[in-house]
């Protein structure tokens, strides 16, 4: 549920590092040249976990709500999957279009959209039967996330802008900056806003809520409460987010608070993120 409250800006000091882009890109880690410090990170609020569940399949990259079931694409084995949501059952499979590097997927309620590194591929499928009923070249070397808003295509790619596409044709309408450290994978919408998850296994991996007309950053929530290593796909059930976490194989439901005010000494993961009182430095109001 988010809380439409007053804003109390958050700061955080984190660690940034050169990474590989191709690697990072296909869910890689970070280079072994190790972080340095580099910036201060500024957050509107925290995406807080409220429930985990281990996910059904190994690596699961992006996610989609059709209205009453999730669906995941696993990047190990090119496979979308079909989820019970209450008990992480799976409930079909369908084959992804390409036989390497699956990462984005959404569900309009109707047909699956994602996209495929190999070749760098957007693609609309059939959810029962799996054929592909549209696809067009992606203008990007490495897709990662898609979302279809009903008439157009939201398509991100590591180390670029986010990209606003004709679903028929390919045709590039226009381009928004990608947020934080520009690795944007999942995204959703709701709410009059684009959300975008930018992960690249850093301390301050964040989701960012968008102004789909001109990108301007409308709130960024920092994933607390759980242990994560690469956040990726991201969708709305009409009444929480659900975060998927490539490397650890976890589904997290979350709730976005910006109601919370942070201190130093905190990072994300932190299964205890305050050390003082509430109210007091270190602590939370």
């Amino acid at each position: 549920m988010i809380h439409k409250l007053v804003l109390v800006v958050s700061i955080l000091l984190v660690v940034v590092g050169p990474v590989d882009a191709q690697d990072a890109a296909r869910g890689g880690e970070p280079d072994a040249s190790g972080h340095s410090t580099e910036k201060t990170r500024i957050f509107t609020g925290v995406a807080r976990v409220v429930a985990t569940f281990p996910s059904p399949v190994l690596r699961p990259a992006g996610i989609g709500w059709d209205g009453s079931s999730l669906w995941f694409v696993n990047d190990f084995d090119q496979t979308i999957y079909k989820v019970d949501p209450a008990t992480m059952t799976v409930l079909g499979t369908l084959p992804a279009p390409a036989s390497t590097w699956a990462f984005g997927l959404d569900h309009d309620g109707v047909t699956l959209w994602g996209d495929v590194d190999e070749p760098q591929m957007v693609y609309q499928m059939d959810d029962t039967t799996g054929v592909v009923l549209d696809s067009f070249a992606s203008p990007h070397p490495s897709p990662n996330g898609v979302v279809y808003d009903g008439s157009m295509i939201w398509h991100s790619s590591f180390g670029t802008d986010l990209t606003l596409m004709d679903p028929v044709t390919g045709t590039v309408f226009r381009t928004i900056p990608a947020p934080g450290h520009q690795a944007p994978r999942g995204l959703e919408l709701f709410d009059g806003s684009l959300w975008v998850v930018d992960g690249n296994t850093y301390p301050d991996d964040a989701i960012y809520r968008l102004d789909p007309t001109d990108g301007t950053v409308l709130g960024s929530y920092l994933p607390v409460d759980a242990s994560f290593g690469l956040i990726y796909g991201l969708a709305h059930d009409g009444t929480r987010f659900w975060l998927t976490d490539l490397d650890t194989a976890q589904i997290h439901l979350i709730e976005i608070e910006e109601t919370l005010l942070f201190y130093d000494g905190f990072e994300s993961g932190d299964t205890n993120a305050w050390g003082g009182a509430p109210g007091e430095a270190g602590g939370f109001r």
